[in-house]
């Protein structure tokens, strides 16, 4: 699991490494209210495709597998991991920060060592995995999602709007007001 912040660096990258912009999607992963969806769409495919193209130019992007203590554990192996995670101990709290570029353990705010990929890390009992994914892999699920949600707001003539909690069920914003749909 990334975060928006991941994305956001991930657009800065790209702007900075290849002089393309995405305000849209920025604007989107900032919150900053509703987009329309054209383009929205556009700049989705646009990133998808520098990503296909360019990947091996952008860093690798970080995150963290709870090793199974036993057998009846490795469920927490195989749905994945997080780029994010923060483990309260005696000592104080500790936090794993992966994402783009470079895998840190950090204790207190203060960053203890840079981790690399296989690295294992022992904190408060649990033992963590560093694993690491292209940037075309940690964005693609999210990217074809926006682009489909992007494709049935203009078919219903509506505005896409991202948000920092889970929802039950889906928001249109179209000519006809708020409709919600399971």
């Amino acid at each position: 699991m990334y975060f928006a912040e991941h994305y956001v660096e991930l657009l800065r990258i790209a702007e900075e490494r290849f002089g393309v912009r995405f305000p849209k999607l920025r604007e989107l992963l900032m919150l900053s209210g509703a987009v329309e969806p054209s383009p929205l769409l556009e700049e989705a495919l646009e990133l998808m495709s520098l990503l296909l193209e360019r990947d091996r130019e952008m860093p690798r992007a970080y995150f963290f597998a709870i090793l199974p203590r036993d057998f009846t554990d490795v469920v927490g192996l195989v749905l994945g991991g997080s780029s994010r995670v923060s483990v309260p101990t005696e000592e104080g709290s500790y936090e794993l920060r992966g994402g783009l570029g470079r895998a840190l353990l950090v204790r207190d705010g203060e960053v203890i060592r840079e981790l690399r990929e296989g690295d294992e890390v022992t904190v408060g009992g649990l033992r963590f995995r560093v694993f690491s994914r292209s940037c075309y892999e940690m964005a693609e699920g999210p990217l074809k999602t926006l682009i489909a949600f992007s494709l049935l707001a203009k078919r219903m003539r509506a505005v896409v709007a991202a948000s920092s909690v889970p929802t039950q069920s889906i928001v249109w914003r179209g000519p006809r007001g708020l409709e919600r749909r399971p």
